[in-house]
């Protein structure tokens, strides 16, 4: 970084600051619950293999963590399902920590940062992952365009360009779109297809083992179903849905016991009426999606809960920033005011967030 980017950027951190600073200050009628989401916390040369698109840096994630203990009410799961059910509520500026996927790398980088700060977290764990030799897709397809031979790469019926490192950034993130768009099993045969072209195959479990997170679990970590097998849910049949619910739960509550607690989030933010009613038929008191907001618990829907998914660019500035509703507000009023257009321009394809 040239000295005058280093200075350009620090001046944005600043600026991020002082609004989050000012935001800090407005007057708030009632309480708020911010859920922040994290993925993967490793540095950048672990598990390259793996998308990069989903890792936060440990040092990164540690002054996140600070600014939490700073800034904010931490509370646990069971805060808020005790909450939910009409007990104590929550303190003014309620926040919740929770990690999806389970990968591994949290028991290494973010699990001893929380332990050692004393912050609660919930765990959503895919619980046909653990202890088994695979991979979710979008890692597998990352690998399968990052390590194909160039300069094409044919699926299907289209050629891929894969002639250098933008060429490959490009096809990866239209693949990954397709993917998204299409019913979960096309997308498995799409992601299929890829690894076979490319001639590449993952093996190596990004998850964490059951034994890491009964672990885990022993310290205070509390953990939540993630689906079994991590389709969107809204892109399956719904005679499959009770099978991916109501099964992780009870797989989870077979392997951690105690440790289980009856919240979900759906795998990709992916949901509609009926996996809501899904999750309400396994029991589920809280699940989240992968909508960006700051609630007041007040008014929540308990099955269709917002949070604030913090990826590699998020710094801990921005983070600050988008633990006050005032941003949501302006920018869900913004999405509106476009809708118009976007309807009449560009088609809605029924996608979804997709990590």
């Amino acid at each position: 970084m040239s000295e005058s980017s280093g200075g350009r950027h620090w001046g944005i951190e600043l600026a991020y600051d002082g609004l989050a600073a000012l935001l800090e200050h407005l007057p708030h009628r009632h309480g708020t619950l911010a859920v922040l989401t994290y993925h993967r916390v490793a540095p950048a040369d672990e598990r390259s293999d793996l998308h990069p698109g989903l890792r936060v840096d440990p040092g990164t994630f540690a002054d996140q963590m600070a600014l939490v203990v700073r800034r904010t009410d931490p509370v646990s799961i069971d805060d808020i399902l005790t909450a939910a059910n009409g007990g104590t509520p929550l303190p003014a500026r309620a926040l919740h920590i929770t990690f999806d996927d389970a990968y591994e790398c949290i028991e290494r980088h973010a699990w001893p940062v929380l332990r050692r700060l004393g912050l609660p977290a919930t765990m959503f764990v895919p619980t046909s992952y653990p202890d088994q030799p695979r991979t979710f897709w979008w890692d597998r397809l990352h690998q399968a365009v990052a390590a194909a031979p160039g300069p094409d790469l044919a699926v299907g019926d289209q050629s891929w360009s894969v002639a250098g490192p933008d060429e490959r950034a490009a096809t990866f993130a239209e693949l990954r779109a397709l993917a998204v768009s299409l019913p979960h099993a096309d997308a498995m045969a799409l992601v299929d297809e890829t690894v076979k072209q490319a001639g590449t195959q993952m093996t190596l479990p990004a998850t964490s083992s059951w034994s890491g997170l009964i672990a885990m679990a022993s310290e205070g970590l509390a953990l939540g179903p993630h689906s079994r097998t991590h389709p969107f849910l809204n892109q399956i049949p719904e005679t499959d849905l009770d099978e991916e619910v109501a099964g992780s739960l009870a797989d989870l509550q077979a392997k951690v016991g105690d440790a289980a607690r009856p919240v979900l989030a759906y795998p990709g933010g992916g949901h509609n009426r009926a996996v809501v009613a899904a999750a309400r038929r396994a029991g589920i008191r809280l699940a989240f999606t992968t909508e960006r907001d700051v609630i007041d618990p007040s008014d929540a829907d308990w099955l269709r809960l917002p949070r604030i998914n913090v990826g590699p660019r998020a710094t801990t500035p921005t983070v600050r920033v988008q633990l006050q509703p005032a941003p949501h507000r302006v920018r869900a009023l913004s999405r509106s005011l476009r809708a118009p257009w976007h309807q009449h321009h560009r088609p809605y394809l029924g996608r979804t967030t997709w990590n």
